[in-house]
């Protein structure tokens, strides 16, 4: 038996969050009974049903995906645009994690295990991001200094960034670095870059935590590995 909020999260149906909500307002129950009881246990036998529907019982799936530029990190799109799950040879419902721009390419996880997503979601938690990115202009060593102290963007102070592998092209007058994030507010780098007046034209993220895009080609995915997953519960 199980807190009923963290099997309607394993289902994939919901985060743990929303489940709790869900439950509070009475619009889930158990073998008949409506449950507003956030303490409520059930186990995987029991009828449950969410919202008026059966609760659809799939083994959980995570996949380490990586993100081509060109689609947009939802489950749909009102304008057609092709989205991260097209690319994804399964039936089972699954969504991302997080998300990447329209433009921007790099690691992304598609899950159905809503305690994962809501995990890794949680804003305190401090997950390492690293993007390596190229921007119009060269990025000054005092600009750097003022990443890695944190800056205060929109009077809001960041966490600092870690700034690495500078390299400036002398012909396009463009600068290719890597930066490292603790934390991934919308829009961040680019609008980070824009302060100084640089214009970001090519953003990719090629680690999220422990996980890489090694083994992986634009629009490839694979299974997360048991050992993945428990390190990324321990973030």
């Amino acid at each position: 038996m199980v807190r009923l909020q963290k099997l309607i999260a394993q289902s994939g149906l919901t985060s743990r969050r929303k489940a709790e909500a869900l439950i509070t307002a009475g619009k889930v129950s158990v073998n008949g009974e409506v449950i507003t009881t956030l303490g409520a246990k059930a186990s995987a036998s029991d009828v449950i049903v969410v919202d008026g529907k059966p609760l659809e019982k799939e083994a959980p799936i995570t996949y380490v995906f990586y993100k081509p530029e060109g689609c947009v990190s939802t489950t749909s799109d009102e304008k057609d645009r092709p989205t991260v799950v097209d690319f994804i040879s399964d039936s089972r419902r699954i969504y991302p994690i997080g998300r990447l721009d329209y433009d921007t390419s790099g690691l992304l996880l598609l899950t159905n295990e809503g305690d994962l997503a809501n995990h890794l979601m949680q804003p305190d938690h401090a997950i390492k991001k690293v993007y390596e990115v190229t921007f119009t202009g060269v990025l000054r060593r005092k600009t750097s200094h003022i990443f890695e102290k944190g800056m205060i963007l929109e009077k809001v102070k960041l966490k600092p960034v870690e700034v690495a592998h500078v390299n400036v092209n002398p012909a396009s007058e463009k600068t290719t670095c890597q930066l490292t994030l603790m934390e991934g507010k919308n829009n961040q780098i680019k609008r980070m870059l824009a302060e100084f007046g640089h214009e970001v034209t090519r953003l990719k993220r090629i680690q999220l935590g422990p996980l890489t895009l090694d083994g992986l080609k634009k629009g490839q995915y694979r299974d997360l590995k048991p050992h993945e997953r428990k390190m990324l519960f321990q973030l």
